[in-house]
């Protein structure tokens, strides 16, 4: 006999009160089967998933829903549901790039260009060069004097070039002159400094353009002070071992300052903390766009080589003995049903 939709949820709810959230899976995922449009239940088996340690398939899921609602035109349903891809993972470069185009449409044009330039570092970070190139020229179609995104192609076109051969350096003949004196009027010696010298001791009008263009450039924001807050209520967060929710302030302060180096390098040691290598590797290179644009190539470059360092595979942990496995225990079930993934567990580098 076939279960009315109302049992079969009555069902999935009694396993779940038992802890038993991998026996409910099944039974959610026949509802959502029959009934696509039903968002809760939709949601309530992506969060099955993360619950039961299966993040991968939670993304899966709500992938293949998001595609169902872009394909019939729901926009509204989309945009729900791939916010819940991101996050659980928020690297997921076509996530990023379906909700940069949802966003377009709605016309938050700053909004659609930060999911973009998200897309392109993930896309980067991946080895998908012809996606990344797309996603950063696509933010510069929707706003042409992006910074980050001129600088991601700088990044990859520097990345992709080979290096040039440099020339050999020219000896340079010097030789040391004598001091000259020169006799002055009121009866003084006065020794000819070097023109370097004489160069250095001259004032340095802090009032020409090129200086107060660099200071307007460095300048705090007005918001800084906020910024700044929220930067220590993060490591407070970390430190209570609420690290997604540290994460989610974090980010939530990039929206409108996606140029803001020390909540970028915050971000980037907790995610070195959490052991999650491929999410500190892309803020790696993110922080190396933001120096790029400001013309400081060095530190960019220092910031390519960690994001490379990063992203590199790591050997595998030696495998525990028997006597070890044996004291592992699992569960079919989890306690406490929060909807926030856990980080993904990785070797931790020691190099940054």
């Amino acid at each position: 006999m076939k279960l009315s939709k109302t049992e079969m949820l009555r069902q999935a709810q009694q396993l779940i009160d038992q802890g038993r959230v991998s026996s409910a899976i099944p039974i959610y995922q026949k509802i959502v089967d029959g009934d696509s449009a039903d968002l809760n239940s939709i949601s309530m088996l992506g969060a099955l998933y993360v619950k039961a340690g299966r993040g991968a398939d939670a993304v899966d899921h709500f992938m293949r829903i998001a595609d169902k609602y872009l394909q019939i035109g729901s926009a509204a349903s989309a945009t729900y549901v791939l916010k819940k891809v991101i996050r659980i993972d928020p690297a997921n470069p076509v996530a990023n790039m379906h909700l940069g185009e949802l966003q377009v449409q709605d016309k938050a044009i700053d909004s659609a260009h930060n999911y973009f330039i998200e897309a392109g570092a993930a896309f980067w970070h991946k080895g998908n060069i012809p996606a990344a190139i797309k996603m950063n020229k696509r933010a510069l179609e929707i706003m042409p004097e992006s910074r980050q995104a001129k600088a991601a192609l700088a990044l990859i076109q520097q990345e992709t070039e080979p290096a040039p051969v440099p020339k050999p350096k020219k000896q340079e003949i010097t030789r040391d002159l004598p001091e000259i004196i020169i006799s002055i009027a009121d009866g003084s010696d006065t020794v000819c400094a070097p023109m370097e010298q004489l160069d250095a001791q001259q004032p340095v009008d802090s009032t020409s353009d090129a200086a107060l263009e660099t200071q307007k450039e460095f300048l705090p924001a007005r918001d800084e002070d906020g910024l700044v807050q929220q930067i220590a209520i993060a490591e407070y967060l970390v430190g209570c071992g609420q690290v997604d929710q540290a994460i989610r302030v974090l980010r939530e302060g990039l929206l409108d300052n996606p140029d803001h180096i020390p909540i970028r390098e915050k971000l980037k040691d907790i995610y070195l903390r959490s052991e999650m290598m491929d999410r500190a590797s892309e803020e790696c290179v993110n922080i190396a766009g933001i120096y790029l644009a400001r013309g400081e190539a060095s530190r960019a470059s220092d910031y390519v080589w960690r994001a490379r360092v990063l992203s590199q595979p790591v050997e595998p942990a030696p495998l525990r003995s028997s006597a070890q496995a044996s004291g592992s225990k699992e569960s079919d079930g989890v306690q406490g049903m929060s909807s926030e993934p856990g980080p993904e567990r990785r070797p931790m580098f020691t190099v940054m």
